[in-house]
């Protein structure tokens, strides 16, 4: 995917990205070449020992330690040995434990990414790239983000989503194959690619996108 992100955003030299489950701010991130780049953005993850790596390795950024969801409900969420595989999914980390990830339950207080967007962006600010990676929690992230109100607001739509999707086949139709998709294509964003893990969706009416060709963005 970051050859895929490197090429849709050719044309903004400095952006904002927000980064949810965003893991370890270096290895294995989608947003650090941006980072690199001179990009900034938000970064949420609800694993707290990441909070002294990510603001050593990434001055400027805003690292938030939160859980992010639709539901508001206290609850509790599994910190992975490895940390990829943190999760509000139960059986999921039940799954893993037998594979011999160990797990620490904690308790959290979800917030919305609206929220957290509003709380810590400058107000109106574009987001170029949204970036979800939640072991099974992507489409309540991204509920939490499109409200009505927020669908009004050309700032609260990312020009690009990048989100996990493991259950995606591109030797079918996209539409009706899963929740997040068909939440995504409803809005307006058109899918570009699609990896082992994640699929790319772009909003085609973003001014930056402009030079992808028609046909690849609606059919």
């Amino acid at each position: 995917m970051q050859d895929l992100i490197n090429r849709l955003f050719q044309g903004v030299p400095i952006g904002t990205y927000v980064d949810v489950g965003c893991n370890h701010p270096i290895r294995e991130s989608l947003t650090y070449p941006l980072y690199e780049r001179g990009w900034r953005g938000l970064c949420v993850d609800p694993n707290p020992d990441f909070a002294d790596e990510w603001r050593g390795a990434r001055e400027g950024d805003a690292f938030v330690v939160a859980a992010i969801s639709d539901d508001l409900t206290s609850r509790d969420f599994y910190l992975g040995s490895d940390s990829s595989l943190s999760t509000f999914d139960a059986d999921y980390a039940n799954s893993h434990s037998k594979r011999g990830v160990r797990f620490k339950v904690t308790h959290v207080h979800p917030k919305t990414l609206a929220s957290v967007v509003s709380e810590h962006l400058p107000s109106e600010s574009e987001i170029h790239l949204l970036c979800v990676d939640t072991e099974g929690h992507e489409i309540n992230v991204l509920r939490s983000l499109f409200n009505r109100s927020n669908l009004k607001a050309p700032s609260f739509l990312p020009g690009a989503i990048i989100v996990e999707i493991k259950n995606l086949s591109l030797m079918r139709p996209i539409v009706n194959q899963t929740e997040i998709a068909d939440m995504l294509l409803d809005i307006g964003y058109v899918m570009v690619a699609k990896d082992l893990l994640n699929a790319c969706f772009i909003m085609p009416e973003k001014p930056y996108f402009k030079w992808i060709p028609i046909a690849l963005t609606r059919t």
